[in-house]
């Protein structure tokens, strides 16, 4: 794996805990996590986790035994 590949995969991880541990907006968490536009953020997100940002909060927020 490529160190860009794994950063891009890091800041993958970071937005997916932080969606399910915060109720900070997606809009802060996609700048926390080191993407610097929607449309980019919601592309990756979707690319590894088949689906939006949205309906993964809403999917694993309750779970607190859930660690992505």
């Amino acid at each position: 794996m490529t160190e860009l590949r794994g950063q891009y995969l890091r800041n993958i991880h970071h937005a997916q805990r932080k969606l399910i541990s915060t109720d900070k907006s997606i809009t802060d968490i996609l700048f926390d996590s080191g993407f610097n536009s929607i449309s980019n953020f919601n592309r990756a997100f979707r690319k590894i986790n088949n689906c939006t940002p949205k309906e993964y909060r809403k999917r694993f927020s309750h779970n607190e035994n859930y660690r992505p």
